[in-house]
């Protein structure tokens, strides 16, 4: 948090990007992208999962 309040502070753009998954996140935050948005979407979207279980 220290990090993004002294880029607002100096006027700084950021970038932020949604990862499907960890391992994807883990690429993202190598190559510098200050926020991280982690979804199940590989689960939901390319598998056909539900977003919750059944009952």
């Amino acid at each position: 948090m220290p990090k993004l309040a002294d880029a607002k502070a100096a006027g700084r753009k950021l970038a932020m990007l949604t990862a499907y998954d960890a391992s994807f996140a883990r690429v993202l935050d190598r190559h510098g992208v200050d926020l991280v948005l982690v979804g199940d979407s590989l689960g939901m979207v390319v598998r056909g999962r539900p977003s919750r279980p059944s009952r």
